[in-house]
């Protein structure tokens, strides 16, 4: 249905490029979205390509209503906020409310600043120069190291799309602990994710449903953590239901629900989301 509501416009457009000489000039592809002209190179760094983009960000924000709401007067925090996604269809709802980007891709922050936050003041981003073998190997400070930019206690709803399934359990451990000193009493987490039991991995090993092989044919360490492909250990990571349910309320975070149930293994007859997922609360 949303791929008949809203056709990607795409166009080709010379710009100055600077990895080579300054008097090189590439062809660029852009989507227009919603008055925004996204380069593609930067959507293809979302996981998703240019022809998928919009009903992505459309849908997710259809599945932020429905799983933890978001009214116009909340505060809203995304950390792997990429360029946009849910960002540009969120600007449209918070129109009193805030929203602070997080991400690791420094070119990704900059398109974001000079694009989404200019036309929408109540629109911020921060890049924070994590190393990461996938996405920012040259970078020079940890997971760890992160602070969420916000007071305590002032947040209203954090959301996570695609972020746990490239961490590991300290690095989960870290964030979510950040959420529980961020969020509001009754602010909320969503976290995108893939829980992985026997009947989803065979599943998953028979389906083969997504274009990146989530077979995580290799044994789960002893903490339940499924590593797809060694040699890309950060490319997807899975968990076993019982090693995140640890993580959650060892962070002083309590489950409002049973996990979100995803399409991606071809598992359940009645998916809500592509991936797993996790909605959180601070623990009483």
């Amino acid at each position: 249905m949303l791929e008949n509501l809203f056709k990607p416009k795409v166009r080709s457009v010379p710009i100055k490029s600077t990895a080579e000489s300054e008097d090189m000039e590439k062809c660029t592809e852009f989507l227009s979205y919603a008055g925004f002209d996204i380069p593609h190179h930067l959507i293809n760094l979302t996981g998703s390509g240019a022809d998928t983009f919009i009903v992505n960000a459309e849908g997710q924000l259809a599945e932020l209503r429905d799983k933890i709401g978001i009214e116009p007067h909340y505060s809203v925090v995304e950390v792997g906020c990429g360029v946009g996604r849910s960002a540009i269809p969120l600007a449209s709802v918070l129109t009193h409310g805030t929203y602070l980007g997080i991400d690791i891709i420094e070119e990704s922050i900059v398109w974001d600043l000079a694009n989404i936050a200019e036309k929408y003041p109540n629109f911020q981003f921060v890049h924070f120069d994590v190393k990461d073998d996938l996405h920012n190997p040259a970078g020079r400070m940890s997971t760890m190291d992160i602070t969420i930019p916000v007071e305590d206690c002032s947040v209203d709803r954090v959301i996570f799309w695609s972020v746990f399934t490239h961490l590991f359990e300290v690095e989960i451990s870290h964030y979510l602990r950040e959420c529980r000193r961020v969020l509001k009493p009754n602010g909320r987490v969503w976290a995108s994710c893939f829980v992985i039991t026997p009947e989803v991995l065979a599943a998953a090993r028979s389906t083969d449903l997504t274009q990146w092989a989530l077979s995580f044919p290799n044994e789960p360490d002893a903490s339940g953590c499924y590593i797809n492909n060694l040699d890309v250990p950060r490319g997807a990571v899975g968990y076993a239901p019982e090693a995140l349910t640890r993580i959650v309320s060892g962070a002083g975070l309590t489950m409002t629900r049973d996990f979100v149930k995803g399409m991606w293994s071809g598992y359940y007859n009645e998916p809500e989301s592509g991936q797993d997922g996790i909605i959180m609360r601070k623990a009483k």
